[in-house]
């Protein structure tokens, strides 16, 4: 921490930004190191389980070997260098197999190259960076009026095997505008066409109203139309700088007319939710501070998210905060203001803007008056009030110093309250209570049921009345031990463990196996000794866990009380049945 401090007071002239968000850098690097403390913790505790500390008494022996893979996963998931595992092996009288560790982790490093390779091959194969474009020529549509006045065909198209290549590729289309600002429906020409594979196409249009995706906003979907053809767009990509809408075909699509649409519902609650996450920006910065900044979103139709720095959870206060502040943002009815200035003359005059993030010398501002400025190209509402309600669905932690949120808008909000609701009114018939009496009644019903188990806490401590009586009056006697060995009703495992303290002291010398089927499916099959077996060497562990084996399960636990799950309720059942025997031979062994 001093390190932080010091080059913050050193370089804060240089980057008044360290000094402005001092208090969060530190705060932040804290809770670093105490994660890589928590990490190396977690390693030590993994490599006390391979290497367990024996005495060596100046002995040079080898207890055992570390595997490979073992070794590979301490260093790839720890953090631990081979050196240091060796070093601490060979402390406590271990080798490490450095030859299956080698083979781990060149087994990573060719898995890597191969999805790099992968990835950059499926680049480089993408279906719009490579094959044939068709490309209307200069003054194309204007050519077809008059073919058509005159009743003659003339090609008026290049053909491209290479998007941009300079014999009439994508570099001779123009590169086109972006109407979906202002309007959701336009009428344009087709400049550039690409079949594509499955009955589908990629078009470039002259004006286009389809958002590309950008900024977390995803792209938009919809329509284009021409004269007997039409595309169903699915997804819009950018090509050398131009905007393609790509879907599947009906007909064959032509260059020239076309009309594209955006269909108007998704659209506008894609806008709700992208102005909901500048207030939110807004809202978080003024509850938790100014060293919030946004690091990733995602802005859909039915969602929002987004992800901001803090070294923190909210707390719930918080979060209701947050909530409440954007909500009255939308209240207010504030309308949006959209500017182009200079990149340099937007961030002087306070627009937030990601660092990350590219643009050009002109930028696009969004101004909520009083609330927000940023560099933004996304599509918003007009006024803040069309997004009509604001609900957060989650806050949760993305990566170290990094938070999310997850949100919902306008029809996606008012879904949600009505869902919760619905299920408020289900859980109200549930434990029949009244309009607006769900949480008294399960407040009740909570304190009613931790009243019955003290009950019955208490009743199996005191001997669990007659029915424990009765386990130990049909117990056997092996070896002048009582054994009781049966399958008993229980609902959870702390009733079971409740069950086997009272048989312990009901017994007061003998050895007891209860197995039960709880009312969450799970079986689990229990071993008790009494205090004077054990002092024979009588353990209730090694026990359980060979009777476990025998019927396909695993467990432990203590000299006096064991456990274990069953997969198997008939295994279970069997197991109890030669429970006798199997203890009869441990009772030999320590006799």
């Amino acid at each position: 921490m001093e390190v932080v401090r010091v080059v913050i007071d050193q370089l804060g002239d240089v980057y008044p930004e360290l000094r402005q968000r001092a208090t969060h850098i530190i705060d932040t690097t804290r809770a670093e190191e105490q994660r890589f403390l928590d990490t190396i913790e977690g390693g030590m505790k993994r490599f006390d389980e391979l290497a367990p500390e024996k005495t060596t008494q100046g002995s040079t022996a080898i207890h055992g070997t570390i595997a490979g893979e073992d070794a590979f996963k301490l260093y790839d998931t720890f953090g631990f260098p081979i050196d240091l595992t060796e070093l601490m092996a060979r402390e406590r009288g271990y080798s490490v197999d450095i030859a299956g560790f080698e083979a781990a982790l060149q087994a990573q490093r060719t898995q890597s190259q191969e999805e790099r390779r992968s990835k950059k091959v499926g680049i480089e194969q993408d279906l719009l960076g490579v094959g044939e474009w068709i490309v209307g020529t200069v003054g194309a549509t204007v050519g077809t009026i008059l073919d058509a006045a005159a009743g003659t065909k003339s090609s008026r198209a290049t053909r491209s095997k290479n998007a941009g290549a300079e014999d009439g590729g994508l570099n001779s289309a123009p590169v086109g505008t972006f109407t979906g600002y202002e309007t959701l429906d336009v009428n344009t020409d087709v400049i550039a066409k690409r079949d594509l594979p499955d009955g589908r196409a990629a078009v470039i249009l002259r004006e286009t109203p389809f958002y590309v995706e950008s900024g977390g906003q995803i792209s938009d979907r919809g329509e284009i139309q021409g004269d007997g053809w039409r595309v169903d767009v699915d997804e819009v990509r950018k090509v050398d700088g131009r905007t393609a809408a790509l879907g599947k075909v009906t007909g064959k699509v032509q260059l020239g007319k076309a009309r594209a649409t955006v269909p108007r519902d998704r659209r506008r609650d894609t806008e709700r939710n992208h102005t909901a996450t500048h207030l939110l920006h807004a809202a978080l910065r003024q509850v938790l501070g100014e060293h919030v900044h946004q690091a990733g979103s995602l802005v859909a139709p039915d969602r929002l998210r987004f992800d901001f720095t803090h070294h923190g959870p909210l707390t719930p206060h918080q979060v209701s905060e947050v909530e409440n502040l954007v909500n009255r943002g939308i209240l207010d009815g504030i309308p949006l203001t959209f500017e182009q200035k200079p990149y340099a003359e937007a961030v002087a005059g306070g627009a937030m803007h990601l660092f990350n993030e590219k643009y050009g010398d002109v930028v696009r501002v969004v101004t909520i008056p009083g609330l927000s400025v940023e560099l933004c190209g996304g599509t918003h509402v007009r006024n803040t009030a069309e997004i009509a309600l604001f609900k957060i669905v989650s806050e949760t932690g993305v990566a170290a110093g990094v938070r999310r949120i997850e949100a919902v808008t306008g029809r996606g909000a008012l879904d949600l309250l009505r869902e919760r609701e619905s299920e408020l009114k289900e859980i109200e018939g549930l434990v029949r209570a009244p309009a607006g009496g769900a949480v008294k009644r399960v407040h009740a019903l909570v304190d009613e049921r931790r009243v019955l188990e003290k009950r019955l806490e208490e009743a199996m401590k005191s001997g669990g009345g007659d029915a424990i009586k009765s386990l130990v009056d049909q117990g056997s006697v092996v070896n002048g031990v009582k054994v009781v060995a049966a399958n008993v009703s229980a609902p959870d495992l702390p009733s079971l463990q409740a069950m086997g303290d009272a048989l312990r002291q009901q017994m007061e010398s003998g050895v007891g196996v209860l197995a039960a089927s709880f009312d969450n499916g799970k079986n689990t099959m229990l071993a008790v000794v009494s205090d004077d077996l054990r002092g024979r060497g009588v353990r209730a562990d090694t026990i359980l866990r060979e009777l476990a084996e025998s019927a396909g399960g695993k467990g432990g636990g203590k000299p006096h009380m064991a456990q274990a799950g069953i997969p198997d309720a008939a295994r279970m059942a069997s197991a109890v049945a030669e429970a006798p025997e199997m203890i009869r031979k441990h009772l030999a062994l320590t006799a």
